[in-house]
């Protein structure tokens, strides 16, 4: 039927044709005027071929070397294409321009001096349009690698691209690609992460952007609460890690080496905050049991990293509490508080006069009569003997239980007066102390602290 009806028209326009080379001419005239027609794509469009003494000559609509209509016949298939005709007018429609369209559309009528021509060009503009490569918009590299991020854009005239990171164009990143529509970050760090915009402009409509998401993938990195953790209460107690990484990484706690199930693990289960950086290991109860080596570890696709945590049951670093006169000659009275969940088997005293090097060094036994303990607290006193006479001391202290040594004190610095008064009482208007850190290598000192030369009987009370 298509066929038929394609031939049909064509007998139409040869026969209007052998007619019009017939007809007489009687003062043709072209009342419109050649046009160029700019239109957006999708827009309804009409060129005019208005003629004065038509005469019965016929009219033919032709795009390039294409007839569109002959008379009032359309031979075009495109319904899209009609005609208007009456009182010396002649116009041609389309209706939602295509790209397709664009060029030459003229209006032809023969006559017997030859063929006589009205052209008209029409332009079809294109509003800019946008879209991210890949569809999703997500692009993820590794940190340090290069990031290229891409946009394929279309519009007609070809719409000008600028590049915006959240609401700040990025006037000092070059383009890697044709008409800017791709940028590359040669060294993509944390910090590069984040929404950037590509948007397209070519004045047609307001303009367009589209979204992309640059996600920097590194391997996990894993910070802990603390190395050492002192237990044995018997209450619970909670270990914590802190973990980031992208992609997100997944967490697992060891004990001594063994992988920590998520179910509870003879009352030690794993937890993680609603952030999803900080992760726990909750203990039920903190016995001796449950001493040993804690390993928080995370993985993701890029790497691996973990940090380890001791539960231990030994004594803590000692608080000084006081320092006051002692009732013999050049002594004075120290007292301290140590935590420990196990009785405290001995202390280590390190002390010396603080403008001399030599350290002084002595043990005392901490089951003292001295000795008070309150939920792990214990307390403790000592008289320290032979010090010199109006001069600063520092003082290091140091306590052992059953499961080792535990840190030193701080450095407790006190000072004797210089006046002797009440056979033997020393003044205590004159008497003053304070504490300091303990720098890394004096704690060392207590390793060898036996091998000191100087002998320092202990004394009875």
């Amino acid at each position: 039927m298509r066929m038929l009806r394609s031939l049909s028209k064509l007998l139409i326009l040869i026969t209007l044709s052998l007619e019009v080379y017939t007809r007489n001419e009687t003062g043709m005239e072209f009342i419109s005027v050649t046009s160029n027609l700019t239109v957006n794509r999708g827009e309804d469009v009409m060129f005019n071929c208005n003629v004065r003494n038509l005469d019965g000559l016929q009219i033919l609509w032709r795009k390039g070397y294409g007839v569109i209509s002959a008379g009032e016949s359309m031979i075009s298939m495109d319904n899209r294409f009609s005609l208007t005709v009456g009182n010396n007018r002649h116009s041609l429609h389309i209706k939602g321009v295509k790209m397709s369209d664009e060029g030459e559309y003229s209006c032809e009528i023969t006559t017997k001096k030859g063929i006589e021509s009205l052209a008209h060009y029409l332009i079809v503009q294109v509003p800019p349009s946008i879209s991210t490569i890949p569809a999703n918009g997500i692009v993820r590299v590794k940190e340090g690698e290069p990031a290229t991020l891409r946009c394929a854009v279309e519009g007609k005239p070809f719409p000008g691209v600028v590049w915006f990171r959240k609401d700040t164009q990025l006037n000092s990143v070059h383009p890697t690609c044709s008409n800017n529509t791709c940028i590359t970050i040669a060294n993509v760090k944390r910090s590069s992460a984040g929404e950037y915009f590509c948007q397209a402009d070519n004045g047609i409509t307001d303009p367009v952007r589209s979204r992309l998401l640059l996600t920097v993938l590194y391997k996990p990195e894993v910070w802990r609460a603390a190395e050492f953790v002192q237990g044995g209460s018997g209450d619970p107690q909670t270990l914590s890690c802190k973990v980031s990484g992208e992609p997100l990484p997944t967490v697992a706690w060891y004990k001594d080496g063994q992988l920590i199930h998520e179910s509870n693990y003879g009352g030690v289960k794993p937890g993680i905050g609603a952030n999803k950086e900080n992760y726990y290991l909750h203990i039920t109860r903190s016995t001796a049991d449950k001493f040993g080596n804690y390993t928080c570890e995370a993985r993701n696709s890029v790497g691996r990293a973990r940090v380890y945590t001791e539960l231990h049951g030994r004594p803590s670093s000692p608080a000084f509490l006081d320092s006051r006169a002692g009732s013999g000659y050049l002594t004075s009275i120290l007292s301290w508080r140590t935590e420990s969940y196990f009785e405290i088997l001995e202390y280590r005293i390190l002390y010396k006069q603080v403008k001399k090097m030599e350290w002084l060094s002595l043990s005392v036994p901490g089951n003292s009569e001295l000795s008070q303990y309150t939920k792990g607290l214990q307390e403790m006193e000592w008289t320290l003997s032979n010090l010199e006479s109006g001069a600063e001391h520092e003082c290091i202290i140091q306590g052992r239980n059953v499961y080792g040594w535990g840190d030193p004190s701080n450095i407790f610095i006190f000072k004797t007066s210089s006046e002797r008064e009440n056979g033997g009482i020393w003044g205590q208007e004159f008497y003053s102390s304070h504490s300091k850190p303990v720098h890394p290598n004096l704690a060392l000192l207590f390793s060898f602290a036996a091998a000191l030369s100087s002998n320092i009987f202990i004394m009875s009370h």
